[in-house]
Order: structure tokens, then C-alpha cells, then sequence
């Protein structure tokens, strides 16, 4: 594990996140106005809508701890994590000892005791302020012994409509060739639809699409290059391939 005393690299991952289907990422309490919808989506401040960079954090966080779970890996419980708190020891040496040991996610992700190397920004919805681009649904809650609608139980959310394009960034900051490839593992599965973002995903929201170009700083890219370089297809090809290699190294 790498730590941030000395620069070693950065990757910027530049990401627009266009809906296949309708989103609902939800406020979370019923408005006080009978002419707003029961549930309404999360929004800036000028009213357009937001994918929150914790939410999308999230999505990548657990995933990949269920990837590498299911790849006989041990990755900690995010909810309760001990990675790097093991210790009462406060020396530089029994902590970097404790982070050196903490498990595959954490050291990416971060914990209660270690920065992460991952930062995700809000992506913001692209468009004219004052166009159009949520609907409201409806929606019914049934009963489990008559399948039957429930009475009095019925209530509609808001949704961003199909085709809207949000942009965002992914940063790393002083990570291994295979932390990159374990993020654009999670950016592949969203792309064939076996992640999906947001709530009611079992009503078919939350397929989106996520397109990326990653731009690389390192100590080459800035005394040659005089900054940062764009990687191209096979270079992005070899940072998967590295998190593969690494998986089967562990493992074995």
C-alpha cells in the first residue's frame, strides 16, 4: 500500500453517466406540498438534478467488496471496520504496519482510520436550467396475502427521465496499476447492466451508461510531458488485466 507523504501518481477519470432507463435517487421525506411528489429527486441548490458522489462511492465500494469476496478474498465490514485500528500503538511504525495490513478495500477506499486513494466527485446533470427532465410515477403498495392493492397506500416519486447525461470525475491519487483496474472492472459491469444506481431498481431504473477517457500525472508524465497524459485504449486494456493478475496472485 502506498502512502501520500511522497507523489506518485494521480489518475483523473473524467465520466459522463448518460440513463438508459428513468433514476430515482430520492430526498428521502415526503414533501410538505400535496402538489410535489410523495418522494422527489436529490437536487443542487438551482434545482438540477444530482448523482451525490457518496452514493456513487457506494455503489463502487460494495461491489467490489462482493467481487472480491466471491474471489475468496477476506475484505472487512465497511459498517465496522478495525482496518488500521487495531493498535493502541500511536508510533509511525505500528501504524504504518496496521494500514500496510488492511484489507483490500480499505486500502482503497479508506476506513475510519485510513484516508482513502479514491474521490468521487457529485456528477451534475448537463442541460438548460429551465428545460424539462424529470417525470413523477406512480405507485402502489400490495398486499402479501391477497396480491391486492393495499387501500390508502398509494403514492408516486419523481424520476429523471430516460437519455439525461450527468458528468463527474474520479480521482486516485498514489495508487497501484490494479487499484485503478478494480474501478474500471465496477465502470464494465454498470456498462452491461449488471450494476445499476439509485432506488426502485427492482422496478427497471438505474441502468445507465458510463463513458470515461482517464488522464494519468506521474513523475515521467511531468518531466517529459510536462503534465498529464491521456491513456490510450491499451493502456486502459492493462490496468484491468493488472487487478485480474493480482486477484489470481492473492488467491493462489
Amino acid at each position: 500500500m502506498r502512502f501520500f507523504d511522497t507523489f506518485i501518481n494521480r489518475y483523473t477519470l473524467s465520466i459522463e453517466i448518460e440513463l438508459v432507463t428513468a433514476l430515482h435517487i430520492g430526498v428521502g421525506n415526503q414533501s410538505i406540498s400535496p402538489l410535489d411528489s410523495d418522494n422527489a429527486i436529490m437536487r443542487m441548490p438551482d434545482g438540477n438534478a444530482v448523482i451525490p458522489g457518496a452514493s456513487l462511492k457506494g455503489v463502487f465500494r460494495s461491489n467490489l467488496e462482493a467481487i472480491l469476496r466471491m474471489s475468496g478474498l477476506h475484505v472487512c465490514d465497511s459498517t465496522n471496520s478495525t482496518c488500521g485500528s487495531s493498535s493502541r500503538d500511536s508510533s509511525n511504525e505500528k501504524l504504518y504496519k496496521d494500514i500496510e495490513q488492511s484489507c483490500e478495500v480499505c486500502s482503497l477506499f479508506g476506513s475510519q482510520s485510513i484516508s482513502s486513494h479514491i474521490y468521487i466527485s457529485d456528477a451534475i446533470r448537463r442541460g438548460e436550467p429551465g428545460e424539462s427532465f424529470t417525470s413523477t410515477r406512480d405507485g402502489v403498495m400490495i398486499r402479501r396475502d391477497t396480491e391486492n392493492a393495499a387501500g390508502g397506500r398509494k403514492y408516486d416519486f419523481e424520476v429523471v427521465n430516460p437519455g439525461t447525461v450527468f458528468a463527474g470525475e474520479i480521482l486516485l491519487e498514489n495508487v497501484d496499476d490494479y487499484q485503478v483496474g478494480y474501478v474500471l472492472m465496477i465502470l464494465d459491469l454498470v456498462n452491461q447492466g449488471f450494476i445499476r444506481l439509485g432506488g426502485k431498481k427492482s422496478a427497471g431504473l438505474g441502468r445507465v451508461n458510463m463513458s470515461f477517457s482517464i488522464q494519468k500525472i506521474d513523475k515521467k508524465s511531468i518531466l517529459k510531458e510536462s503534465g498529464a497524459i491521456e491513456l490510450s485504449e491499451q493502456e486502459i486494456a492493462n490496468l484491468k488485466l493488472a487487478a485480474r493478475n493480482h486477484i489470481a496472485e492473492v488467491i493462489v
